[in-house]
């Protein structure tokens, strides 16, 4: 049977210097490509005297996947509503070529600027279908600047359909001006044979847990949106007054490791809290299996991963109440916080060490099979639309 041939762009993909970027489209890139031929476009940001990116080859195959790395011109701060054009010119000429050699029957953007900018601009020219995924922080920031709100809005009009991770960022596309026929919610999904529940004593003996403290986690970047640091502060006023052996444990990295690590020293609760880096998704399950609460201090969210993948092990959480993390957290399964609000945080924290919360049983999401296959639908919907000469 003749598949079709997908392009998928976006930023977020792993490469030899970043293996643990966007695991989570990774992750639906390997269930489509059972479904559909597929080659990733994952743009490289450039800038003059930054070479740190120029060490990832230009092209990679990961996992059987053909990905090409094109460089695009980026000046921060001053010029960020040109990416899209920028990236534009670089990935036209790709495109172009792999829909001439017969490669590239559509394209499918995830992160809406500036890789659903770019992406629809080409596709316009090359008259191909082209579908953009909004992840989060693309709706619900950038789209407050006024010139990327404005190609932002005409990529989502441009789109044989807007796809998003939650209710709450369609309901966000929606007062962008976007018809809700054309938009179509399909969550992040969870792989159901690594991130389920496991023996927690074996877990710590793996990672030298001991195993009367009580552990949180917080899996993710270390960047201002995540908050990191008011988890941490939380966690210092909960236990300082306590004799109840707590301990914090952060896995991630990000431009605000430095300053959190400072932190934890000026708080003086470095015996508390470890710091364990980037680990590899095996290694997260263990994670998860091990702790006893997971925390989510994000200022902004769509369909967090960690929440899912944290859930799925039977771990309770603690999270803020932004996107579509009310989707996920309900009843049983954890407690929702207003975000930024240390007293809140404090709150429960200092509940959790007091009244440790129940693991968390029959946890029912998507799996990543699902969610191929809710996009496959969505695919052959608009693109059988189109055929048909039917007007989206």
């Amino acid at each position: 049977m003749h598949k079709q041939k997908i392009v998928v762009v976006t930023n977020l993909y792993p490469n030899s210097l970043e293996p643990t970027r966007g695991t989570f489209v990774k992750q639906l890139v390997a269930r489509l490509a059972s479904r559909y031929e597929i080659v990733v476009i994952a743009p490289l940001p450039w800038r003059p005297g930054w070479p740190g990116k120029s060490k990832v080859s230009s092209t990679e195959r990961i996992d059987g996947i053909e990905i090409f790395h094109p460089r695009y011109l980026v000046i921060p701060k001053i010029l960020r509503a040109t990416y899209g054009i920028s990236l534009f010119l670089r990935i036209f000429p790709l495109l172009r070529r792999l829909k001439k050699e017969g490669r590239c029957d559509f394209i499918s953007a995830h992160w809406l600027y500036p890789d659903g900018v770019a992406s629809t601009m080409a596709a316009r020219l090359l008259q191909l279908p082209v579908y953009v995924h909004a992840m989060g922080c693309d709706i619900n920031e950038y789209a407050k600047f006024h010139l990327r709100r404005i190609q932002i809005v005409r990529a989502m009009r441009s789109a044989n359909a807007v796809i998003t991770k939650s209710a709450a960022l369609a309901s966000r596309v929606q007062e962008l001006g976007i018809a809700p026929a054309n938009i179509n919610v399909v969550p992040n999904g969870i792989d159901r044979h690594r991130f389920l529940p496991g023996d927690k004593q074996e877990a710590r003996r793996a990672l030298e847990i001991p195993a009367d403290i009580f552990s949180f986690l917080y899996i993710g970047n270390f960047n201002q949106e995540k908050n990191v640091s008011l988890l941490i502060r939380a966690f210092a006023k909960a236990v300082e007054n306590m004799s109840l052996p707590a301990h914090l444990y952060l896995v991630g990295d990000g431009p605000e490791r430095e300053k959190l690590e400072g932190l934890v020293t000026n708080l003086a609760i470095r015996s508390r809290v470890t710091f364990a880096g980037r680990q590899s998704h095996q290694m997260l399950r263990t994670y998860y299996q091990a702790a006893d609460c997971f925390a989510l201090p994000s200022l902004r969210e769509g369909c967090p991963n960690v929440l899912l993948e944290a859930l799925a092990c039977g771990l309770p959480v603690i999270a803020s109440r932004v996107g579509g993390v009310p989707e996920i957290v309900t009843a049983g399964r954890g407690a929702l916080i207003e975000s930024g609000n240390l007293e809140e945080w404090c709150r429960a924290v200092t509940e959790a060490l007091a009244n440790p919360p129940e693991r968390v049983s029959n946890f029912q999401w998507p799996s990543w099979e699902d969610n191929a296959t809710a996009l496959e639908q969505i695919f052959a919907e608009r693109n059988n639309c189109l055929d048909e000469g039917v007007g989206l």
